[in-house]
């Protein structure tokens, strides 16, 4: 089943940057174009091709509606992109090599309605079919063989732009959910994670943490030895942190730790973990920091917004019972 669901996936519409956007103009222009065509194949009595494309248009036009009103597409771009290329095959045969020219925009297209390996091995195919039906309509095969190096290196060029912009796509929305001086997720990265539901298969713990008396830091010293100060505890705090475990800067010297599928009796043991080492952590100047942790649990995605008040309350307690502690929904005090 998983083997059909990665085989599934690469059939999907890509969410490379600008690719929704940009697949969307194309199908526009193809519902304005390709009409034009029908009316020239009705006039020269090609009904069968009329009726052909008449049916493309049609399905285009249905899943570009589809997707502005419900972001869903119900026939597969891939399909349609297929289905216009062999009529761009039959053009080639009937008409001569004047038609071949199409298969560049179809190309493109293909790039921006299947995922890139998809598009790349269509590309390809239709590359070296296309070459072969435009030398038999010209017997030129210096000319064919022009054309499909002009419409390979296109596919050559889709692939390296888009790969490009992939790869700044993910450094940019990387750069954008990290916290420029800490390095560690940001406020930003937490709320997406919470709209996007994602917070594991099971039952999980949050965790507030606010590290104590650290305005202090920043009046006795400075903001650049409290900078420094700040740094070395968030890599304290990595050391103590498990990989599934998520660190998040909420601002100042907040931060919440987001633990899926980590019940809340283990979730405290972290907290004091995390106390106890970050108090034995040697800092600049001789500093000594502790923190006040507040940890809750939620058993369902839908109960993340009331786990993050009562793990606010918890924090407050912490510090109420005087800092330097873990508080939980089983302690007293506070």
């Amino acid at each position: 089943m998983n083997g059909i669901g990665r085989y599934r996936r690469r059939f999907q519409v890509p969410t490379v940057l600008g690719s929704p956007v940009i697949a969307k103009f194309m199908a526009a222009v193809a519902i304005m174009v390709l009409p034009i065509a029908i009316v020239r194949y009705i006039v020269l009595g090609e009904y069968i091709l009329s009726v052909y494309y008449t049916v493309i248009v049609a399905l285009i036009a249905a899943d570009l509606w589809c997707y502005l009103k419900w972001h869903k597409v119900p026939i597969n771009p891939t399909v349609l992109l297929i289905a216009v290329e062999f009529g761009a095959f039959e053009l080639i045969a009937h008409h001569g090599a004047s038609a071949a020219f199409w298969l560049f925009p179809i190309t493109v297209a293909g790039f921006f309605y299947s995922s890139l390996g998809v598009a790349q091995v269509i590309g390809s195919i239709m590359t070296l079919i296309g070459g072969v039906l435009v030398y038999r309509a010209t017997g030129d095969f210096w000319f064919a063989f022009r054309f499909v190096l002009a419409l390979g290196t296109v596919i050559v060029f889709l692939r390296f732009m888009l790969k490009t912009m992939r790869r700044l796509e993910n450094e940019l929305g990387d750069a954008v959910e990290r916290d420029a001086l800490t390095g560690c997720r940001n406020r930003r990265s937490f709320m997406r994670r919470l709209e996007e539901g994602r917070f594991g298969a099971g039952p999980g713990s949050l965790m507030f943490i606010d590290i104590d008396h650290f305005k202090q830091v920043n009046d006795s010293y400075g903001h650049v030895v409290g900078d420094q100060v700040l740094c070395m505890m968030v890599e304290g705090m990595s050391e103590v942190l498990r990989q599934q475990e998520y660190l998040y800067r909420m601002g100042g010297e907040e931060f919440a730790v987001l633990l899926p599928n980590v019940p809340v009796e283990l979730a405290v043991r972290v907290g004091e973990r995390l106390r106890r080492h970050l108090a034995e952590k040697e800092l600049p100047k001789g500093i000594r920091l502790t923190i006040s942790v507040g940890v809750e649990s939620y058993s369902t995605p839908d109960e993340i917004e009331q786990t993050l008040n009562r793990a606010d309350a918890n924090l407050y307690r912490a510090k109420q019972a005087g800092r330097n502690t873990v508080m939980h929904p089983g302690s007293v005090g506070g």
